[in-house]
């Protein structure tokens, strides 16, 4: 049973509720899996409740800081969507969130929001050391809410990133509502004071999602690396080659540079891999990550396939259309095959031929 007190509640009254909840979610005292996260909420309440100023903004805008409410459009607590009705209370409830608010604040009450499907890992305060900082494989992970319509616009961009992304790295979810503390230490709302040591505290949910990475050789929270730009799919791609797997890149040539800037400067001890693309737009994952792990055997680069030049392509490499892969040899006949190649094929493809 969760602990309530009256909107007219006393100081004495308050502090007896908080001292009676404190007590029993204290870490040190329950065991449970949730006891750290209600833990650290009782102590949140307790804050907005004890403080006369908090605790009136709250009560008139469903947040204690007037300023986040003002840039969330609940200035001049004219809203009564987020007022106390008569008979209504401060609740602390054992199973669910504090102030009997709904998911994003105010008071009324509201069924919980339907889960936003995923296919990727779910991951928690218990599992998390173990599956995460101590696996010595590259995480991207995004810290979520089931009530945030901006997480599940992204959703099917989430999606789409860690499929583009399997066997490069694992994507991971951690769920807003039920693992506070591991949110609050993986996006916590102000991350210099969070590296200084200071009380942790996680974003709004109306900052969500967020999305964050961890390197392959990373075993500690403090080397987590955060994206900057909205949950899209490009950005997750680039943030995840770039800044998590340290991908190398591929550089793009024309007709005209093809030739002078790369094939005749290629150092002849190494393959030389051309990707012809049928589209403008970065190199991707799959192919830094190649470029990555053959970079002492294979030189890469990517050429725009235009159908103005075909003429040329073929006759000096042998490719008629895109996407085409081309690897040269000094030696022997250039290798050319046409069409989408899987993981594996291409994989195979380059040991093949790789000198040794």
């Amino acid at each position: 049973q969760g602990a309530r007190v009256s909107r007219s509640a006393t100081e004495t009254e308050i502090k007896k509720a908080h001292k009676k909840l404190a007590i029993k979610y204290h870490p040190d005292k329950n065991p449970s899996k949730d006891a750290q996260d209600k833990f650290v909420e009782i102590v949140h309440a307790y804050e907005v409740l004890s403080d006369p100023e908090k605790r009136r903004n709250y009560d008139q805008t469903g947040f204690s800081d007037p300023k986040e409410a003002a840039s969330r459009g609940y200035g001049g607590g004219h809203h009564n969507h987020f007022r106390f009705q008569k008979g209504q209370h401060f609740s602390w409830d054992s199973e669910g969130d504090f102030f009997n608010r709904g998911p994003y604040g105010g008071y009324h009450q509201q069924p919980p929001p339907d889960p936003i499907p995923s296919a990727t890992a779910t991951l928690t305060g218990r599992n998390f050391e173990q599956q995460v900082l101590k696996s010595n494989i590259a995480w991207i992970i995004e810290v979520y809410h089931d009530g945030s319509e901006e997480c599940k616009r992204a959703a099917s961009s989430w999606e789409q990133a860690a499929k583009s992304l399997e066997d490069m790295a694992r994507f991971g979810r951690v769920n807003y509502q039920r693992e506070r503390t591991l949110s609050a230490k993986l996006a916590p709302k102000n991350a210099v004071l969070a590296a200084l040591g200071g009380a942790l505290q996680a974003v709004s949910p109306y900052d969500l999602p967020v999305v964050v990475g961890i390197r392959a050789d990373c075993s500690s929270i403090s080397c987590v690396k955060r994206l900057r730009d909205p949950l899209r799919t490009d950005n997750v791609l680039r943030f995840a080659s770039e800044k998590v797997l340290k991908l190398d890149g591929v550089p793009q040539h024309t007709k005209a540079t093809l030739k002078p800037d790369f094939l005749d400067i290629a150092p002849s001890h190494k393959v030389k891999m051309i990707a012809f693309t049928p589209r403008h737009g970065e190199a991707t994952p799959l192919l830094r990550y190649f470029a990555t792990e053959f970079r002492r055997h294979i030189e890469f680069a990517r050429v725009l396939y235009k159908p103005s030049e075909g003429m040329h392509w073929q006759r000096t490499l042998g490719v008629t259309s895109a996407p085409a892969v081309v690897l040269v040899r000094e030696g022997v006949p250039d290798h050319v095959v046409h069409g989408t190649l899987s993981r594996n094929d291409l994989h195979a493809l380059l040991k093949t031929h790789m000198l040794p």
